[in-house]
């Protein structure tokens, strides 16, 4: 009897080896798919934010009319508009703003929040404008899904937003500021620096008469006053935040010759007080014209009046910390807080030694104001309300 062996093979297992690799390539297809389409889709998402940023900051840059101050919203909203247009992001070659994803505010600079609640047209308000662009399929087509459509996706939704700043100046270009003074800033704004010196029905800060009555007729100047007691209501300064010696020769390079430098909000600067005669007169000469400031080209007062005598130069300075309690003493150095427009209209070289001038609101005095901004130039945003509006905004979120 033949015996018959039969081997033992084992079960065939490649129909289930087949489904699991085709499973796990289908898995892989689908995921390297939407990796790729998510890059497409982020990719698009940044093309879309530089676009809203650069949407926001020209709305917040055209929101106000630096010059004269007025809220110019329309001519806002067409320039975002336009910028936006200008912009692509895939697939959109030109992008679109919904004018309700323009909205105007006043950004707390503490809380880092924008407040929507207030009145657009006022401009003491009006500090800053939040843009959202949308690629959702309604304002702009949404990315379309190029490789995912496998697992049932047609499309991506992208949304950016930017809030642009546009405060009070808070930085000038090297050679605006004319004067080594800083005005200490409750002289203008109260005693804790938080009032509006121009404010409706504001009180004229530090009033005093001019000596010779002009024909504008004021009922009172203000005075800035250079002693190193309370009347002390101008500072000397440098502008240097390294060291605390303030020196006299080189107080007159700067009242001579303007500042060589620009001056930045928040940056520390030391002070000085007393009367420094020499610097006064160099001031005083370059007013009234005394030789050699007797030419055109270095008079800096004029007789608006046209009675005779030089009674206006228009010019931005910085303004401080206040110094109600130091009296612009050096020893520490104190932070520059904003700028301020002023006008003077007169300065005395006898006791008591002062200068007396107009702070300006764009307000209450446009032209001279205008002249004012015009005189410092482009002004960056970072400073404190003191009616000097920045030019150039800044992105906050």
């Amino acid at each position: 009897m033949t015996a018959i062996l039969k081997r033992n093979r084992p079960p065939r297992e490649s129909g289930s080896v087949y489904l699991t690799v085709l499973v796990g390539l289908t898995a892989l297809l689908g995921l390297t798919s939407l990796a790729i389409d998510v890059g497409v889709a982020y990719n698009s998402r940044t093309q879309a934010q530089a676009a809203v940023d650069a949407t926001a900051l020209a709305a917040a840059q055209t929101m106000i009319d630096s010059t004269s101050g007025d809220v110019t919203l329309a001519s806002s909203q067409t320039t975002a508009v336009g910028i936006a247009a200008e912009n692509a992001a895939y697939p959109n070659p030109s992008l679109v703003l919904d004018l309700s994803d323009l909205v105007f505010g006043d950004w707390d600079l503490d809380s880092r929040t924008l407040d929507t609640a207030i009145d657009p047209t006022d401009p003491d308000q009006l500090t800053a404008v939040e843009a959202t662009l949308r690629l959702d399929g309604t304002t702009n087509p949404e990315v379309p899904a190029l490789m995912s459509r496998v697992l049932g996706r047609d499309s991506f939704q992208v949304e950016t937003t930017a809030t642009a700043y546009l405060g009070w100046a808070g930085s000038v270009l090297p050679g605006a500021v004319d004067l080594p003074i800083a005005i200490p800033c409750c002289v203008l704004n109260g005693s804790a620096c938080e009032d509006t010196y121009c404010g409706s029905g504001a009180p004229v800060p530090n009033p005093c008469p001019l000596v010779v009555p002009q024909a504008r007729g004021e009922a009172a100047v203000s005075c800035i006053q250079f002693h190193n007691t309370a009347e002390q209501t101008g500072c000397w300064t440098q502008f240097d935040g390294v060291s605390a010696s303030v020196n006299t020769a080189d107080l007159v390079d700067i009242a001579d010759d303007g500042l060589d430098e620009g001056v930045t909000a928040n940056e520390d600067i030391f002070l000085d007080n007393g009367d420094k005669v020499p610097v006064l007169k160099v001031i005083h000469d370059r007013f009234y014209g005394v030789p050699p400031y007797d030419t055109p080209e270095l008079k800096m007062g004029s007789d608006t009046d046209l009675d005779g005598r030089e009674d206006s130069w228009v010019i931005g300075l910085p303004v401080v910390e206040c110094q109600s309690t130091d009296h612009c003493a050096k020893g520490l150095p104190v932070k520059v807080k904003g700028f301020v427009c002023v006008e003077i209209r007169e300065v005395s070289l006898d006791p008591p030694k002062m200068i007396r001038v107009n702070f300006l609101c764009a307000e209450l005095h446009p032209e001279k104001y205008a002249e004012c901004k015009a005189g410092l130039g482009p002004t960056g945003t970072g400073g404190e309300d003191f009616d000097i509006r920045a030019d150039i905004p800044v992105l906050v979120r």
